[in-house]
């Protein structure tokens, strides 16, 4: 350990003692094991249309693992999938006490031809990946209806009973509240959040775990339970908390030595074939550093991608060897998606505050990063190199009403956000990185939970003083630095300033944000210093 490591440790650990003789927290009651939960989802496909690919033996071959590990799992059928006889022979070797079998989302041509809708798909593809024809949106109410009871009638006949887990790369809120309250579902899933891959972008909402959306916007969660849809609603493929916020850039895949694109995941197909990122994924996930609630895991693959590309020795076999041992050991418990739903309805009457921690960087480059989410809003604190930043403010609106909520998009792709407070991927330009700066040199940071609900993060400084950003569930404060925002004019024209309050405006849609602290607005963005020692938003106005 070098010197200048060493003296951030004793700088943290001393603001600790600090706050701890001064009675400010006592977090040791809540700074816990956590409860992390590991879903294995694998969804199946009947067919694809962009290359010839064996789609049996990545079913064939997951089950064989999953029952030779003795995991609970689950296993969303595409509809497609349910009309193969082959795929459907496979399926039936699985457990049927440890397996879940729920329903894929995506909008195939046998099912639009069955109830009637003409099929838009490309180039006489039976599957299409664009929003337009792929995805429920796409699609008028009284289709969306029709294609979702064939879907769930054709899934009786082949298992028996309805599903009780959907799951799809993006939801609308309309669909999800017709299956919650027509079939009873009990877990939903969608996409992490991404920008660039695939037809459709996702901004916002919970960076990670589960929440109950809002009756107008699937992606955002309910800040009131009255305007909530009472359904769990779970961020697929374990992000990495660092990187997985806006960053365009390839890696080398340090197996095969080839470039590929940033999809940073615990995918088997992705970052989760490399043994040291399992490694970091699985450390990131599950040491209690600023727990809150439920840590969420998940990992499998489609069997499009095909078993040698994520079966083969690597990915999958060697995720579940890891598994097995925080599984054994009591770290993780690994369940079916209808279980952890049921779980979450019976532990959590409302949207409740959920972290996600990267302290050590798996690229060296000295980032750090701590997502906090609740029902008013989520937040990350951020340290690249030698700053301290929040990169990421949202505040949760259940008036924030989603694009094609009750009308059908025309379009091949598709964003979904939540309204931005911050946003250092859309606020940014050449010059200006669009976050919040804290001042000073930083070293390191250390979070702790300091309530059900808060969490507190002591930042270190390299001349030894602190700084510390504390979240709530109904705003964040910031002691020991004022904070400096650069943005670009577009978004800098947004903003009203006022005493005690910045109003925005996102896409035609207006909100507000408390603000305690003596706010200056600069000519491309805005400072505030601390007013009695403090700045602080308030995120539930």
């Amino acid at each position: 350990m070098n010197a200048r490591m060493m003296f951030v440790l004793m700088a943290v650990a001393a603001a600790f003692c600090a706050r701890e003789c001064h009675g400010v927290s006592k977090a040791s009651s809540f700074e816990k094991k956590p409860r992390v939960v590991m879903n294995l989802i694998n969804f199946l496909r009947g067919c694809e249309p962009r290359c010839k690919r064996d789609l049996v033996t990545p079913v064939v071959e997951q089950i064989k693992l999953n029952t030779r590990y003795g995991f609970n799992n689950t296993i969303l059928l595409q509809y497609d999938a349910m009309l193969r006889d082959d795929i459907m022979s496979a399926v039936s070797a699985a457990d049927k006490e440890k397996t879940e079998f729920g329903v894929w989302i995506e909008i195939v041509r046998p099912l639009c031809e069955k109830v009637g809708i003409p099929w838009r798909g490309r180039n006489g593809w039976d599957w299409d990946w664009f929003v337009m024809p792929g995805f429920l949106e796409s699609y008028t109410i009284e289709q969306r209806a029709k294609l979702i009871d064939e879907l769930f009638r054709l899934f009786r006949e082949k298992f028996g009973r309805y599903p009780e887990s959907a799951g799809s790369w993006i939801f609308d809120a309309w669909s999800l509240n017709y299956m919650k309250e027509r079939y009873g579902i009990v877990a939903a899933c969608i996409c992490r959040e991404q920008d660039v891959t695939d037809a459709y972008g996702l901004r916002g909402g919970y960076s990670n775990g589960a929440y109950y959306p809002s009756k107008k916007n699937g992606l955002s969660a309910a800040v009131d339970m009255k305007n909530a849809i009472r359904l769990p609603v779970f961020r697929m493929l374990t992000p990495d908390p660092i990187y997985n916020y806006g960053y365009k850039y390839n890696y080398v895949d340090s197996l095969t030595g080839k470039k590929r694109r940033h999809v940073v995941t615990l995918e088997p197909a992705a970052l989760g074939k490399i043994p040291y990122m399992v490694d970091w994924y699985f450390r990131a996930y599950t040491e209690p550093r600023g727990f809150l609630n439920l840590s969420y895991m998940q990992t499998g693959q489609e069997n499009s991608f095909g078993w040698k590309d994520f079966g083969v020795d690597i990915g999958y076999p060697a995720q579940l060897e890891k598994l097995k041992r925080y599984a054994d050991e009591g770290t993780i418990s690994v369940e079916k998606l209808c279980d952890t739903g049921r779980r979450f309805l019976a532990d959590h009457k409302e949207n409740c505050a959920q972290t996600q921690v990267a302290l050590d960087d798996w690229m060296g480059k000295g980032r750090r990063s701590v997502w906090y989410n609740c029902r008013h809003y989520r937040a990350n604190l951020y340290q690249d190199g030698g700053r301290f930043y929040i990169r990421d403010l949202r505040k949760m609106c259940d008036d924030f009403e989603e694009d094609y909520l009750l009308n059908p998009n025309p379009n091949w792709n598709e964003n979904k956000f939540t309204p931005p407070v911050i946003d250092s991927y859309l606020f940014s330009t050449n010059d200006a990185n669009g976050m919040l700066a804290f001042s000073g040199d930083a070293c390191g940071m250390m979070p702790r939970a300091v309530g059900p609900n808060e969490l507190e993060v002591v930042c270190a400084y390299a001349d030894g003083r602190s700084a510390t950003v504390r979240f709530d569930e109904k705003g964040l404060s910031v002691s020991g630095s004022p904070l400096t925002v650069r943005m670009s004019e577009g978004w800098r024209s947004k903003h009203r300033f006022s005493p005690g309050r910045i109003d925005l405006e996102f896409r035609g849609f207006s909100y507000s944000v408390g603000v305690k602290g003596n706010l200056s607005p600069t000519a491309d963005g805005y400072e505030i210093k601390p007013e009695n020692g403090e700045i602080r938003y308030d995120m539930s106005l």
